[in-house]
């Protein structure tokens, strides 16, 4: 039999699930954070799930470390957690590291091989990084190694 404890944090999931699909974004927050509070170990059946909906909230809210931060403590849960590793992606895409969002996507891919969004995130994350490499001075160690050490004041 559950216990209270267990419909809290059910209750509030659908609290947060409801606010999330009325477009109101920080009381979905809210009320996941809230979730996840009353369950501070992670034991209860739909933390990951919980996670990955906060991470939701932290990606609509252009808070992509924020999503970067549930979605792993999600996959650290269940790590074949194609949202988790799908809104990661997003949010590494956010940030900027494009390596990280394309290894993120290649793994929902090989759990989820015919998820056309994770195979058109993953053509446009190649086609960015290869694109940054191709504008880049210091696309490779050496190069990069050889413009710190002129910089460097005693040239060492």
């Amino acid at each position: 039999m559950a216990s209270s404890a267990d419909d809290s944090v059910v209750a509030l999931k659908l609290e947060g699930t409801d606010h999330l699909k009325a477009g109101r974004i920080k009381e979905a927050k809210e009320a996941y954070t809230r979730a996840l509070a009353a369950d501070p170990d992670r034991k209860h059946t739909e933390a990951s799930i919980i996670l990955a909906n906060r991470a939701l909230t932290h990606l609509k809210l252009s808070e992509p470390q924020g999503c970067v931060t549930d979605c792993t403590a999600s996959l650290e849960i269940n790590p074949q957690y194609g949202k988790a590793l799908y809104r990661r992606a997003q949010a590494n895409e956010a940030l900027h590291k494009l390596a990280d969002a394309f290894t993120d996507v290649r793994m929902l891919l090989r759990y989820e091989p015919a998820n056309k969004e994770a195979i058109a995130m993953a053509a446009k994350l190649k086609q960015a990084i290869e694109k940054r490499a191709g504008a880049s001075d210091l696309s490779t160690p050496t190069q990069a190694v050889e413009t710190l050490r002129a910089a460097a004041p005693d040239g060492s």
